[in-house]
């Protein structure tokens, strides 16, 4: 895993398509990291890092992310 500041797919985009991939995975949107903070941003999520990975256990191994954000001002959850 890697922690990137630069966009997966290259551009900020979000595509609607509930239909199969080639490869038989099933989704219905597809994001990018670029469309991604910004939407958090106006949520209030400043704080936001971005890892890549790719599924080893996958066929096809597609690249994909994982966004962690958090609010501006907290430090963590409630207890």
């Amino acid at each position: 895993m890697k922690a990137d500041s630069q966009d997966l797919y290259g551009a900020a985009h979000m595509i609607f398509a509930p239909n199969p991939l080639p490869n038989g995975i099933v989704h219905w949107w597809t994001l990018s990291t670029d469309s991604v903070r910004p939407m958090l941003g106006k949520l209030g999520f400043a704080d936001c890092v971005v890892t890549t990975h790719s599924p080893k256990r996958m066929t096809s191994s597609p690249p994909l992310f994982t966004v962690v954000a958090r609010r501006a001002g907290k430090s963590g959850p409630k207890k």
